[in-house]
């Protein structure tokens, strides 16, 4: 979606600066996993097809990269540390902020973590993963080097080439991906159901109290009624009083 992004920028006249995040990518092919019932091996390809291409589109912007981990870990510094080095302010201070934010960063809801000497160290996964973490990692720290640019270019031209080779691997995660997807509508279908239960309940109740209320009032009215009909009586005689006094 960069390129998008890019020429409604140009077309408004904007300044655009470019933010990548970089986090592990076997804590992503973990995530998606979890949540998507994607293969690992897909989701450590759709991590690469992504980084790679949106390093590739934002060359010649202002931009910074940070790392996912420390941005849990302490993100009031991650946030001055990318407002310095773009040199941009926020839009409100980091202070006032930190009551909405906190509550959505914080180290709870991380549910993969793992240490990046498990990619190193892994002779399974591929060497273009291996590089391509390994470069964008040290640029987090601002440590670039005169060939990285050209080694994440070799990278993202062989990927491209070979990108129809791993056509049958993404095909054969699909089953996986629809057991998943099916059993999560079934849940979705479930709680409808009971959503919808919950609601004809909560509308008797409500036609049950209507009805109770409205009983109520009869039955005050009826009470009263029946209850001031000798103070009516003395009106009436008292009327009829003035009436005869009055001849």
């Amino acid at each position: 979606m960069l390129p998008v992004w890019l020429d409604a920028s140009e077309n408004l006249g904007l300044a655009p600066v470019v933010i990548l995040p970089i986090r592990n990518p076997l804590e992503v092919a973990a995530s998606l996993e979890a949540r998507d019932g994607i293969d690992l091996s897909i989701g450590q390809l759709l991590w690469l097809r992504y980084v790679l291409d949106a390093e590739h589109a934002s060359r010649g912007f202002k931009r910074a990269l940070f790392r996912y981990d420390h941005l849990i870990a302490d993100w009031r510094a991650v946030a001055e540390g990318l407002s310095e080095t773009l040199g941009i302010s926020w839009p409100r201070p980091l202070a006032a902020a930190a009551v909405e934010v906190e509550p959505c960063i914080s180290p709870t809801k991380r549910h993969h973590q793992m240490d990046d000497a498990g990619i190193f160290g892994d002779p399974t996964l591929s060497s273009w993963l291996k590089s391509t973490f390994e470069i964008l990692s040290r640029w987090t720290h601002g440590e670039i080097r005169e060939a990285d640019a050209a080694e994440l270019d070799r990278i993202r031209s062989n990927f491209d080439e070979a990108a129809g080779l791993f056509t049958r691997t993404a095909l054969a995660s699909r089953p996986l991906f629809h057991q998943r997807l099916a059993k999560l509508e079934t849940k979705l279908e479930k709680r409808d159901v009971r959503i919808r239960t919950l609601t004809a309940k909560l509308a008797a109740k409500r036609n049950e109290i209507t009805a109770e209320r409205r009983a109520s009032m009869r039955l005050r009215r009826s009470i009263g009624w029946r209850m001031t009909w000798p103070l009516r009586l003395m009106a009436r005689f008292s009327r009829r009083l003035r009436q005869m006094t009055a001849l």
